[in-house]
């Protein structure tokens, strides 16, 4: 979530993509869309992992 947040990822994509709940009741009313996250996830830095 600090990441997403210092990437500038809008609140409720973040919530979004790691499935938290909304804590406000304006918050209930739609989701973010798969191209609103998938377009967030981009910002994220790639990490490489060894097998």
């Amino acid at each position: 979530m600090t990441l997403g947040r210092n990437l500038g990822i809008p609140r409720d994509v973040r919530f979004s993509i790691t499935g938290h709940e909304p804590g406000a009741e304006g918050d209930d009313y739609g989701i973010a869309s798969n191209e609103a996250q998938a377009a967030a996830l981009t910002q994220f830095p790639r990490y490489e992992v060894s097998r």
